[in-house]
């Protein structure tokens, strides 16, 4: 498979020549960054409905700006498909844990607004799918298939090492704002039917 031919190549490029205090950096500044104050300034700007979309994709982003390990590799272990050790281990939670913080933030949200707990339960029936469990392998597949087709360019000369690897972030992003929209879409398409799923659910477990 592509995404075991990408773990091999960390391989040869000595994965496994781990700098703890590097990496935990890395990861301070990808929280203080992209977890605290993008947020802020979101709110800031009172652009709320950009901060529903934001925060409960963290776990994207993470997927997307460690493919490549960041500056100075210092996103090596920020949020890698199978944890090597402990501490990838705990950023990839911790990551994980805020995004689903974001997505209850959404949903509790929501309930509040419309006053309804089954409209609002109902839009987790997509986002849990469609932004959380499903799409970070695949962006990672995806963002390899790209990247591979840019080393043929990189061979012959024609695009260097850091255009090639900002390509293929630019390339995640587009990919991770792509699910955003389909997500809304189908929420668009099928909130209807959510919204009589969970009533059916929640009516059933109360009753």
């Amino acid at each position: 498979m592509i995404i075991k031919k990408y773990r091999d190549k960390f391989k040869e490029d000595e994965y496994y020549d781990i700098h703890y205090s590097k990496h935990f950096f890395g990861f301070i500044v990808f929280i203080i960054i992209f977890v605290i104050l993008i947020p802020i300034c979101i709110n800031y700007k009172e652009y709320y409905t950009f901060l529903e979309l934001y925060l409960p994709n963290i776990d994207l982003l993470a997927t997307a700006m460690s493919f490549h390990e960041g500056p100075m590799n210092m996103w090596r272990l920020l949020f890698v498909t199978n944890p090597l050790t402990f501490s990838a281990f705990i950023y990839q939670t911790i990551i994980k844990y805020i995004s689903l913080l974001g997505l209850t933030l959404i949903v509790s949200r929501e309930t509040k607004l419309t006053n309804s707990v089954y409209k609002g339960w109902s839009i987790a029936f997509i986002m849990i799918l469609i932004t959380y469990l499903l799409p970070n392998n695949l962006i990672t597949y995806l963002m390899t298939l790209f990247n591979d087709k840019l080393d043929d360019f990189n061979e012959k000369g024609l695009l260097c090492k850091t255009c090639k690897n900002i390509y293929t972030l630019l390339f995640g992003l587009i990919l991770i704002f792509v699910i955003i929209m389909f997500e809304k879409l189908l929420l668009l398409k099928l909130r209807h039917y959510l919204i009589n799923i969970s009533k059916y659910i929640i009516n059933f477990q109360l009753y």
